[in-house]
């Protein structure tokens, strides 16, 4: 029927039909083949040409530990650099603000030289420096001055000052200073029993007891020794016998001289006992005296005054004595019992 499809459809189309004439058409060539290249293919490739399959190999890798080392060397020469630095710097400046400070705080408190230097003129020639003296050619220096204090705290019956010159300008300045006394309380009232004298120098200074034993030649003890451990504002007293007798005997005056040396507070006399026992074996002992107290008989011995032990030594001279001892921090020197006694009613 011709309403109905052929069962040879597809073959119809592709075949010419039958006695065409024209020959049939021919089959399409292959598609070219296209090979793609893998890492297996690869692989492969070069097991077959001899070269091997590709082998993993283990590789070091370069230590970082030196570097970091180096890297934290360096860090650490770089602060230890920069703190000394900054100790540099502080020192620096603590040094210029010492330096200042002393330039403000201590150049200024101490005196300006006010003298306006002299101007020079051309014609005028340059002084030279003067060559410095020998030490034997500088003068000693004078001891400090003081006022003199008075150890009595009851008064005494006559306080009289005694001035010494060191160049003589009268005939009386060439005296002893034992003589000096003497004519000095000539003038004295007939009835005082206890003199205060106080010594000066020409310039109206007082002398301490240093000076006043050298003047009378009196120095039993080492000078260095007393201004050490004593207050050498000494209270030099005169005991006067006449109209009456004296216990320490009297010369032809009658006056018996003596010293009051207070011991510094912080000087304790039993400290010191061997020290001043020395003076028993000085001669100027005598010198004590305004009149030969002739020889020494014995030694030094123990007594008792007001109930305080002190050592007596007798002379050959009719009641001439020499004794001290210690009296409420004080040592006393004197030549005369009841002079000792007398300095002590009216000591402090």
């Amino acid at each position: 029927m011709p309403d109905q499809p052929s069962d040879n459809f597809w073959k119809s189309t592709q075949e010419p039909p039958p006695n065409s004439g024209e020959a049939p058409l021919a089959a399409p060539p292959p598609p070219p083949e296209v090979k793609v290249r893998t890492l297996r293919s690869d692989l492969e490739s070069m097991a077959k040409s001899g070269g091997g399959l590709p082998q993993f190999q283990a590789v070091r890798a370069p230590s970082l530990i030196p570097a970091a080392a180096a890297a934290t060397a360096e860090k650490g020469g770089k602060k230890a650099l920069a703190t000394a630095v900054i100790v540099l710097v502080a020192l620096a400046l603590l040094g210029a603000i010492v330096y200042f400070a002393y330039q403000l705080f201590f150049k200024q408190s101490s005196p300006a030289n006010t003298t306006p230097p002299v101007p020079q003129s051309a014609s005028q020639p340059v002084p030279q420096p003067q060559a410095l003296p020998s030490p034997a050619a500088v003068p000693p220096l004078a001891a400090q001055s003081f006022v003199h204090h008075s150890l009595f705290s009851k008064p005494v019956d006559q306080l009289l000052t005694l001035t010494v010159r060191s160049s003589a300008e009268s005939a009386s300045d060439l005296q002893t200073f034992s003589q000096k006394v003497t004519n000095l309380l000539a003038g004295a009232k007939p009835t005082t029993n206890l003199f205060e004298i106080n010594v000066k120098n020409a310039d109206g200074e007082d002398l301490d007891v240093n000076e006043t034993m050298a003047l009378a030649d009196t120095a039993v003890l080492d000078p260095q020794f007393l201004s050490a451990h004593f207050n050498t504002d000494a209270t030099f007293f005169v005991y006067s016998a006449k109209g009456g007798s004296a216990s320490g005997g009297k010369d032809k005056n009658g006056l018996w001289p003596g010293y009051i040396v207070a011991l510094k507070p912080t000087e304790n006399w039993l400290f010191l006992k061997n020290d001043i026992q020395k003076l028993e074996k000085s001669s100027k002992v005598n010198n004590f005296f305004f009149s030969s107290p002739g020889d020494r008989v014995g030694d030094f011995k123990d007594d008792v005054v007001s109930g305080q032990p002190v050592r007596v030594l007798q002379f050959t001279a009719p009641g001439a004595i020499f004794i001290y001892g210690w009296f409420r921090g004080n040592l006393i020197l004197s030549v005369s019992l009841d002079g000792l006694k007398s300095a002590l009613a009216r000591l402090q």
